[in-house]
């Protein structure tokens, strides 16, 4: 009984390990080495305003991020000030993506990610494409949406960052994005 049990758990923690290291192809990335300067945009609605800049910290040379900074905002909806990051590749409906976002913010704030449609009616493209999230102030944190896509799509935001409920002054910085297939 005692060797079913230890062979029962040996195979559990082989089998775990193999399932955790899941190889990914990446299909789009924002960040430093590119600048984030192409695939992103930002709506505000009216009466809210953002800046965004590219920032550069300079005691660590070659590090960068988006900085999004809210000007303005009537804080009534998220989806009042959105963020973006477009990709106009091929997603194929039954498989398995992963985007990963990696941010801070200089106060306390909630936002939501989602991945979804580009056009109307601008729904999520899958389960599991949507995450809603507390940020800390000055804290980094890593935000990280895994799904399976529910049909073909050829224009999808991953994802698309819902900032309206952040308060004006609000500061905040992504450090990258990553939009990976995975493969196994």
């Amino acid at each position: 009984m005692f060797k079913k049990i230890a062979f029962s758990v040996a195979a559990f923690i082989v089998g775990s390990s193999v399932l955790a290291q899941a190889s990914t192809d990446i299909l789009k990335k924002w960040d430093a080495s590119n600048k984030f300067k192409s695939g992103i945009s930002i709506y505000s609605a009216k009466g809210c305003k953002t800046t965004k800049k590219y920032a550069v910290d300079p005691a660590k040379p070659g590090s960068g991020s988006l900085q999004i900074k809210i000007e303005k905002s009537n804080l009534k909806s998220f989806s009042n000030i959105q963020l973006m990051f477009i990709f106009s590749g091929k997603i194929e409906k039954g498989t398995k993506y992963k985007i990963k976002i990696s941010l801070q913010a200089d106060q306390a704030g909630k936002i939501t990610a989602a991945a979804i449609m580009h056009g109307k009616p601008w729904s999520g493209i899958g389960e599991g494409a949507h995450a809603a999230d507390n940020l800390l102030p000055n804290k980094s944190k890593d935000i990280i949406l895994e799904f399976t896509a529910k049909k073909d799509f050829k224009k999808v935001r991953v994802p698309c960052i819902f900032l309206g409920k952040l308060k004006p002054g609000t500061k905040l910085n992504i450090k990258s994005v990553v939009f990976e297939k995975v493969t196994s």
